[in-house]
């Protein structure tokens, strides 16, 4: 957990407002499948409901928002695969950037020293890291919403309603 924290500094230093576009974009798919959930339920009391020559405007009504709730659902997760991907090559453009700056400052008998080779390929290699575990923590968060939305919607059904 520590781990994550400090990646999330780290990232949240050099790129704020993408890191705030990312997470405000998994919390709203996050929020999207309680909306169709509850959409679907909608959607179903209105069928029950329905008595025939009945208008049937409130039930085309629900289904094309259920459609719209779908379409912008993935929307939503295309437009997050291309901020995340801006996001990784911008943050591992931004960090190289950083090494190769203090890297131009060192004398050049340190090159020739093995551990500050080794650490050097551990810093190029652990950028995809710090970015795996931002990405990894932002969809955890994103399932936790939608556990406890859906628990919400679940509780609140009127169970007693229902014909068994």
């Amino acid at each position: 957990m520590k781990s994550l924290w400090i990646s999330f500094k780290i990232l949240w230093k050099y790129h704020k407002g993408s890191l705030s576009l990312l997470m405000f974009l998994k919390i709203l798919m996050g929020l999207l499948p309680i909306a169709g959930i509850w959409l679907a339920q909608q959607l179903v009391n209105e069928i029950v409901t329905l008595k025939k020559g009945a208008d049937l405007s409130g039930f085309f009504f629900l289904f094309t928002l259920q459609v719209l709730v779908l379409l912008f659902s993935f929307i939503l997760q295309q437009l997050n695969q291309i901020k995340d991907r801006k996001l990784e090559y911008s943050f591992r453009l931004t960090i190289k950037k950083r090494i190769f700056d203090k890297i131009q400052r060192l004398p050049y008998i340190t090159f020739e020293d093995p551990r500050f080779f080794n650490q050097f390929q551990r810093l190029n290699s652990g950028q995809s890291k710090i970015l795996l575990m931002i990405r990894e923590g932002m969809n955890f968060t994103k399932g936790i919403i939608t556990l406890s939305g859906v628990l919400l919607l679940l509780i609140t059904i009127n169970w007693w309603l229902i014909p068994i």
